[in-house]
């Protein structure tokens, strides 16, 4: 069990506990407790990646934690949304990056910020969203990727994307994440690239494909 501010947080094993000795099996307790917490956005959670893993990530970067983290969202598509990711819209992007790190690497920023700008909507306070990292589409343009979508994704943001590998820098190793949701300049997207141990942030064209690169996308928030 921890806490965060006034919020008590019990792990997955501790609710099996707590179910055991009320003498309910595990899987009555959580599918209960899952019913509560879509119904009164309580700000407790049972899922992977957990609260306190975001939010020792964001106090080990110096970044903003809230004192009560947003209610989490129902996955849309489990098998094909598997990060879930805490997204602050109030923390400027260019602090975003300098606190970012893949390998002990600073992320480097080759883009003018104030030409990048967001193609979907997404909310201005901080959220929670289940996002697929871009392995679904490697060797797909953005625009392929897009246009492949199903109804309830979208393309995920150049913000959401930094937040991502905030969390997850291991992804970069696997492949790298084109940002359909976002636009710079004339219409190109950003991207994130490990070059030689080298993580960039840049933008390319909106039809390029390669096999190592993949369009991250982000489920409906409800």
């Amino acid at each position: 069990m921890y806490r965060t501010s006034d919020t008590v947080i019990f792990s997955a094993d501790q609710w099996g506990q707590i179910g055991k000795d009320m003498g309910f099996s595990k899987d009555i307790l959580r599918k209960s407790l899952d019913n509560v917490f879509a119904s009164s956005k309580l700000q407790i959670s049972i899922s992977d990646p957990s609260v306190q893993f975001i939010r020792n990530r964001l106090l080990e970067r110096n970044l903003v934690v809230p004192k009560k983290f947003p209610a989490m969202p129902t996955n849309p598509d489990k098998n094909k949304f598997t990060r879930m990711v805490y997204v602050n819209p109030k923390i400027p992007l260019k602090q975003l990056i300098s606190a970012i790190e893949v390998n002990g690497k600073k992320l480097s920023n080759y883009l003018d910020l104030k030409k990048v700008k967001d193609a979907v909507k997404t909310p201005n306070k901080p959220y929670f969203v289940w996002m697929q990292d871009g392995a679904l589409y490697t060797n797909k343009s953005p625009n392929q990727a897009v246009s492949m979508f199903s109804s309830n994704e979208r393309g995920a943001t150049l913000r959401e994307g930094l937040f991502l590998i905030l969390y997850y820098p291991e992804i970069l190793k696997h492949h790298y994440i084109d940002l359909p949701g976002s636009r710079y300049d004339r219409g190109d997207v950003p991207y994130l690239v490990d070059w030689g141990g080298d993580p960039q942030l840049r933008a390319s064209s909106a039809d390029n494909a390669f096999p190592r690169y993949g369009s991250a996308s982000s489920g409906s928030i409800s």
